[in-house]
Protein backbone atom coordinates (compact mmCIF):
# COMPACT_ATOMS: atom_id res chain seq x y z
CA UNK A 1 0.00 0.00 0.00
CA UNK A 2 1.57 3.33 -0.60
CA UNK A 3 0.55 6.85 1.18
CA UNK A 4 2.19 9.05 -0.85
CA UNK A 5 0.37 10.39 -3.76
CA UNK A 6 2.81 12.23 -6.69
CA UNK A 7 0.96 15.48 -7.49
CA UNK A 8 3.68 16.60 -9.54
CA UNK A 9 7.17 16.30 -10.16
CA UNK A 10 8.69 17.40 -7.04
CA UNK A 11 5.48 16.83 -4.88
CA UNK A 12 3.35 14.38 -2.75
CA UNK A 13 1.15 14.27 -0.58
CA UNK A 14 -0.62 11.96 1.76
CA UNK A 15 -3.78 12.29 3.76
CA UNK A 16 -4.81 10.45 6.78
CA UNK A 17 -7.85 10.86 9.39
CA UNK A 18 -8.61 13.37 11.60
CA UNK A 19 -11.37 13.62 14.15
CA UNK A 20 -12.02 16.96 15.38
CA UNK A 21 -15.08 17.04 17.93
CA UNK A 22 -16.18 13.82 16.28
CA UNK A 23 -16.07 15.26 12.48
CA UNK A 24 -14.03 13.49 10.40
CA UNK A 25 -11.91 16.92 9.17
CA UNK A 26 -8.64 15.11 7.20
CA UNK A 27 -5.13 15.90 7.61
CA UNK A 28 -2.92 16.24 4.38
CA UNK A 29 0.84 16.67 4.64
CA UNK A 30 2.13 18.11 1.89
CA UNK A 31 6.03 16.61 0.79
CA UNK A 32 8.22 19.02 -1.35
CA UNK A 33 11.54 18.09 -3.26
CA UNK A 34 13.66 21.21 -2.70
CA UNK A 35 16.77 22.35 -5.14
CA UNK A 36 19.22 20.40 -2.95
CA UNK A 37 17.26 17.80 -3.07
CA UNK A 38 16.36 17.63 0.34
CA UNK A 39 12.41 17.00 1.94
CA UNK A 40 10.18 19.42 3.14
CA UNK A 41 7.54 18.45 5.12
CA UNK A 42 4.75 20.63 5.75
CA UNK A 43 2.22 20.13 8.60
CA UNK A 44 3.00 16.45 9.22
CA UNK A 45 0.33 13.55 9.79
CA UNK A 46 0.67 10.59 12.45
CA UNK A 47 4.21 9.28 12.01
CA UNK A 48 4.19 5.57 11.29
CA UNK A 49 7.34 3.11 10.37
CA UNK A 50 6.20 2.86 6.85
CA UNK A 51 5.29 6.00 5.86
CA UNK A 52 8.86 6.93 6.60
CA UNK A 53 9.84 3.90 4.72
CA UNK A 54 8.17 5.53 1.78
CA UNK A 55 9.52 9.01 2.65
CA UNK A 56 12.77 7.43 2.42
CA UNK A 57 12.66 6.52 -1.23
CA UNK A 58 12.24 10.33 -1.94
CA UNK A 59 15.70 11.28 0.34
CA UNK A 60 16.13 12.93 2.84
CA UNK A 61 14.29 15.10 5.12
CA UNK A 62 15.85 18.97 5.46
CA UNK A 63 13.10 20.63 7.16
CA UNK A 64 10.04 19.89 9.23
CA UNK A 65 7.37 22.88 9.21
CA UNK A 66 5.07 23.63 11.61
CA UNK A 67 2.75 25.82 9.72
CA UNK A 68 -0.09 27.12 12.85
CA UNK A 69 -0.44 26.78 16.32
CA UNK A 70 -2.95 24.14 15.38
CA UNK A 71 -0.53 21.61 13.57
CA UNK A 72 1.46 20.59 15.95
CA UNK A 73 0.18 17.01 16.99
CA UNK A 74 2.71 14.61 15.83
CA UNK A 75 5.44 16.88 15.44
CA UNK A 76 7.39 14.66 18.07
CA UNK A 77 7.62 11.65 16.69
CA UNK A 78 8.67 12.79 13.59
CA UNK A 79 11.59 14.98 15.05
CA UNK A 80 12.73 11.75 16.88
CA UNK A 81 12.58 10.12 13.52
CA UNK A 82 14.43 12.84 11.78
CA UNK A 83 16.81 13.88 14.24
CA UNK A 84 18.96 16.20 11.89
CA UNK A 85 15.80 17.94 10.55
CA UNK A 86 15.54 21.55 11.17
CA UNK A 87 12.11 21.99 12.55
CA UNK A 88 10.29 25.55 11.31
CA UNK A 89 7.56 26.90 12.83
CA UNK A 90 4.69 29.64 13.07
CA UNK A 91 5.59 32.21 15.39
CA UNK A 92 4.52 31.32 19.32
CA UNK A 93 4.62 27.50 18.12
CA UNK A 94 7.75 27.16 20.19
CA UNK A 95 6.60 29.24 23.29
CA UNK A 96 3.73 26.40 23.23
CA UNK A 97 6.49 23.41 23.41
CA UNK A 98 9.33 24.57 25.29
CA UNK A 99 10.98 20.63 25.22
CA UNK A 100 11.35 20.87 22.00
CA UNK A 101 14.41 20.67 20.63
CA UNK A 102 15.41 24.12 18.69
CA UNK A 103 13.15 25.14 15.99
CA UNK A 104 13.50 27.72 13.20
CA UNK A 105 10.59 30.57 13.41
CA UNK A 106 9.20 31.46 10.41
CA UNK A 107 9.20 34.94 9.18
CA UNK A 108 8.17 36.61 5.91
CA UNK A 109 10.88 34.97 3.79
CA UNK A 110 11.70 31.59 2.65
CA UNK A 111 14.90 30.18 4.30
CA UNK A 112 17.73 29.91 2.01
CA UNK A 113 18.16 26.78 0.88
CA UNK A 114 14.67 26.51 -0.15
CA UNK A 115 15.63 28.90 -3.21
CA UNK A 116 13.31 30.30 -5.34
CA UNK A 117 10.80 27.00 -5.21
CA UNK A 118 8.71 27.69 -2.01
CA UNK A 119 7.34 31.34 -1.41
CA UNK A 120 5.78 32.14 2.25
CA UNK A 121 3.02 34.54 3.55
CA UNK A 122 2.08 35.06 7.22
CA UNK A 123 -1.86 35.54 7.56
CA UNK A 124 -3.06 37.97 9.28
CA UNK A 125 -6.33 38.61 10.96
CA UNK A 126 -6.50 35.16 13.05
CA UNK A 127 -3.93 35.36 16.25
CA UNK A 128 -4.46 31.95 17.75
CA UNK A 129 -4.20 30.11 14.68
CA UNK A 130 -0.82 32.17 13.68
CA UNK A 131 -1.11 30.50 9.60
CA UNK A 132 1.62 30.42 7.16
CA UNK A 133 0.74 29.81 3.71
CA UNK A 134 3.42 28.57 1.12
CA UNK A 135 3.40 28.95 -2.72
CA UNK A 136 5.30 26.02 -4.52
CA UNK A 137 6.17 28.19 -7.73
CA UNK A 138 7.36 25.44 -9.89
CA UNK A 139 4.19 24.01 -9.72
CA UNK A 140 2.03 26.77 -8.81
CA UNK A 141 0.50 24.75 -5.71
CA UNK A 142 -0.69 26.79 -2.90
CA UNK A 143 0.12 24.48 0.61
CA UNK A 144 -2.06 25.60 3.45
CA UNK A 145 -3.45 24.11 6.79
CA UNK A 146 -6.39 25.71 7.88
CA UNK A 147 -7.38 28.73 5.81
CA UNK A 148 -9.24 26.48 3.55
CA UNK A 149 -10.95 23.36 3.83
CA UNK A 150 -12.39 21.19 1.43
CA UNK A 151 -15.46 18.49 1.95
CA UNK A 152 -16.43 16.52 -0.64
CA UNK A 153 -20.53 16.46 -1.59
CA UNK A 154 -21.61 13.51 0.48
CA UNK A 155 -19.48 14.57 3.18
CA UNK A 156 -20.37 14.36 6.83
CA UNK A 157 -18.75 16.99 9.11
CA UNK A 158 -21.80 18.64 10.93
CA UNK A 159 -20.25 21.73 9.35
CA UNK A 160 -21.94 23.46 6.73
CA UNK A 161 -19.90 24.00 3.84
CA UNK A 162 -20.21 27.84 3.46
CA UNK A 163 -18.79 28.43 6.99
CA UNK A 164 -15.34 27.65 5.81
CA UNK A 165 -15.44 28.40 2.29
CA UNK A 166 -15.52 24.93 1.35
CA UNK A 167 -18.79 24.77 -0.94
CA UNK A 168 -16.01 23.68 -3.96
CA UNK A 169 -12.57 22.45 -3.85
CA UNK A 170 -11.05 26.24 -4.44
CA UNK A 171 -13.03 28.63 -2.47
CA UNK A 172 -12.63 32.53 -2.38
CA UNK A 173 -9.92 32.49 0.32
CA UNK A 174 -7.56 30.86 -1.50
CA UNK A 175 -8.12 32.89 -4.78
CA UNK A 176 -7.44 35.92 -2.98
CA UNK A 177 -4.43 34.15 -1.50
CA UNK A 178 -2.99 33.21 -4.25
CA UNK A 179 -3.24 36.53 -6.13
CA UNK A 180 -0.52 38.28 -4.16
CA UNK A 181 1.75 35.51 -5.85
Amino acid sequence: MSFLTQLAESLWVTDMRLNVFGANIGHRMTIVRLPDGTLWLHSPVRCSRELCDEIATLGEVSDIVVPSRFHDSFIPSWFMTYQDARIVVAPHVADDHPRWPSSVELADRPLVHWGDDIAIQALGGIPRLNEYVFLHRPTRTLILADLAFYFPPGSRTGWPPHSSGSSAPTGSSVRRCSSRW
